[in-house]
Parts: structure tokens; C-alpha cells; sequence
């Protein structure tokens, strides 16, 4: 499982990677896959790279400049195709002052040997 955590670690880095670049396109692209479903806070049901995409050039445009991550738990299917990923998540402005603290859970796909998100829904805390 350690190979495993170590795994969504670099992925979650990469996301960081593309979004503070401004390139969410290109995480969409690179880390979900082509079928992908968001639910996001005041969204309906955002479906594909494209819809996803859509929901992370809005936070962009409303001032978050990255998001960063803790995974608090995760598991897979016994075949490992399919991971579960409970995690917490701070968005801030590029001062490094907190906009938003919330959680998300995911599920990742594997695909040719990697994983991709493939479902994700996440909700901001009421503090």
C-alpha cells in the first residue's frame, strides 16, 4: 500500500504543478480520464476532461491559486483497477492566504498502468 500512497502523492503534485501554471486543460488531459465525472460545490454534474477543466479555469479566475492536498485514506480493488481517495484540501491566493478548507473523494482508474481520476466530488467545510 505504500506504493500505492507514494503513487497518489506524485500524482496530487502534479496536479499542483498544472493548476498554479494555469494549465487545466492540460491536468485535465494528463490526469482524468476521457469518461470523467465532477460534482462540484454549485455545479451541475460536469462530465469529461472538458467539464472538469471548465470547473478549475473558474477557481482560477475566482483568485485560487493552488490547492493543496492530505490524503487522509485510500484503498483499492482487489484487481487494484480502481483506488478510493478520501482526502482534505486547502485552496489559497497567491499571498498564501486560505480561501477554502475542504474534503473530496475520489476514485481513480487504471489505465495502461496508470492511474487517472475518474470520479470526483468535493465540498468545502462549514468553518
Amino acid at each position: 500500500m505504500s506504493e500505492l500512497k507514494t503513487a497518489l502523492e506524485e500524482w496530487l503534485k502534479k496536479f499542483e504543478e498544472y493548476f498554479i501554471a494555469g494549465e487545466t486543460k492540460k491536468l485535465a488531459d494528463n490526469l482524468f480520464t476521457v469518461d470523467s465525472t465532477m460534482l462540484a460545490p454549485a455545479h451541475e454534474v460536469q462530465l469529461g476532461r472538458e467539464g472538469v477543466a471548465g470547473v478549475l479555469s473558474e477557481m482560477k479566475s475566482a483568485g485560487v491559486h493552488n490547492m493543496t492536498f492530505t490524503i487522509n485514506d485510500f484503498g483499492c480493488s482487489s484487481g487494484g483497477d480502481l483506488v478510493f481517495q478520501r482526502s482534505s484540501y486547502t485552496m489559497v491566493k497567491e499571498d498564501g492566504s486560505t480561501i477554502e478548507v475542504g474534503k473530496y473523494l475520489a476514485v481513480l482508474k487504471k489505465i495502461d498502468g496508470a492511474y487517472f481520476y475518474h470520479s470526483v466530488c468535493f465540498n468545502k467545510d462549514t468553518k
